[in-house]
């Protein structure tokens, strides 16, 4: 299994009363990248950076139907494509989400699901899209 040292950040903002934009792009230790806002509480975050599970009801484990298996994942927080053990991608509260490629395969055909960061949303293509093209999305 492969450990993750990097940590993967999140980018928030938020509209004031005037209509105005005020942000803070704080990643997972709860430091600031400038902006005003508040940091992160730190009990919110321990979850996410100790890489515990961590158990909500509206979330729940899916099997994945016969004869499909991952090939392999990519996220921003690991450069290089994981092909055994375990691999996270960060969902956050906002919306959001880590931007990462997934690999599975039928055992014929290659599909690669684009997660995209901003919509928290993935998109499935019918074909097995290179790891370089994460950089270019």
């Amino acid at each position: 299994m492969e450990e993750v040292e990097e940590k993967g950040e999140c980018q928030g903002a938020e509209l004031l009363e005037d209509g105005k934009g005020k942000g803070s792009a704080p990643d997972l230790s709860g430091k600031k990248h400038g902006g005003e806002g508040e940091e992160r509480d730190k009990d919110e975050l321990e979850p996410a950076l100790s890489g515990k599970e961590v158990r909500d009801r509206r979330v729940k484990k899916e099997k994945l139907p016969g004869g499909i298996k991952f090939v392999g994942v990519l996220t921003k927080h690991n450069k290089s494509v994981v092909e055994s053990g375990t691999e996270s991608i960060y969902f956050f509260p906002d919306g959001t989400a880590e931007k990462a490629m997934v690999w599975l395969t039928d055992g014929g055909d290659t599909f690669t699901v684009e997660v995209k960061a901003l919509q928290g949303t993935g998109v499935v293509f019918t074909e097995e899209l290179d790891s370089k093209e994460l950089a270019k999305r």
